[in-house]
């Protein structure tokens, strides 16, 4: 039952996209993909003009759509990474400058929802750094512990007028978030909700020295690079899990202690596919 309602909605998508026994563009495909099979599409690739009026007229049409970009997405254009620089490979590629203008413009039309980190991080010979083959090279970015502050640099330096912009990080990165996933106990603080913090100082530059990243896999696109906004501590159901070891004159800590449980997420059925 399940094969065959694919091929049913395999149908329902061709007859959608194609017209005049002319192949569609590909950014169309995604739209008309999630209208057939209502799912959530996470649509990266291809974010021009053409693409986002149709995402956003589909969703005006109740269309169930959820549309997330990632921090270097916003953060890179492909003018500046250089020829054989494995570290910025990822699926879909880094467009140009223009193109990351548009994704912005979908942001604030609120087009699109939210912000991931596509973490994918890798041992440094996996980047073939010293090769630079772009081919054969690792594809994903790693960089979970600078999506804050890498979403918010970005956002400052786009040229957009804000009135809020840490309202629309805490949207991107939080309250949407938890609104697709199904998640009432996320997004926000209010009484009866995880007490899930971070207290962040966004006035202060992010430190992206080698040794203050984390991650056990040191290759980042990020290394380096001028980011506002230090994370001085996290807490994760009211319990402290990171803190600044800098404040201190310290190492920066993280908690061996496991605070986390298991969290059913249980989706909207308007954006989960009709069973067999």
């Amino acid at each position: 039952a399940a094969g065959l309602l694919q091929l049913i909605i395999l149908i329902a998508f061709l007859k959608a996209c194609w017209k005049d026994g002319a192949a569609p563009e590909p950014y169309w495909n995604p739209v008309c993909m999630s209208c057939a099979a209502t799912t959530i599409v996470a649509a990266n690739d291809r974010m021009i003009l053409g693409a986002l009026d149709a995402i956003g007229d589909a969703k005006l049409r109740g269309a169930p759509l959820s549309v997330e970009t990632c921090p270097h997405y916003l953060s890179f254009a492909a003018e500046e990474i250089p020829d054989g620089g494995p570290r910025f490979k990822c699926a879909p590629p880094i467009r140009e400058a223009a193109n990351q203008a548009l994704l912005w413009d979908g942001h604030l039309k609120g087009t699109i929802d939210s912000i991931g980190s596509d973490h994918s991080p890798s041992p440094g010979e996996l980047k073939l750094l010293d090769e630079g083959d772009f081919l054969r090279a690792w594809g994903g970015i790693s960089g979970l512990q600078y999506l804050l502050p890498a979403t918010y640099t970005a956002l400052m330096k786009s040229g957009k007028d804000l009135a809020d912009p840490l309202g629309l990080v805490h949207r991107w990165l939080s309250t949407n978030p938890a609104k697709i996933a199904g998640l009432p106990q996320k997004g926000s603080l209010a009484p009866g909700k995880d007490a899930d913090i971070v207290v962040w100082l966004p006035d202060t530059r992010a430190d992206t020295r080698r040794k203050a990243y984390l991650s056990k896999n040191k290759e980042t696109v990020y290394e380096d690079k001028y980011l506002v906004g230090k994370v001085a501590r996290t807490y994760v159901r009211g319990q402290l899990v990171f803190e600044d070891g800098n404040r201190k004159g310290t190492k920066d800590s993280l908690s061996k202690r496991r605070c986390g449980r298991p969290v059913l997420v249980l989706c909207p059925s308007r954006l989960l596919p009709p069973g067999p």
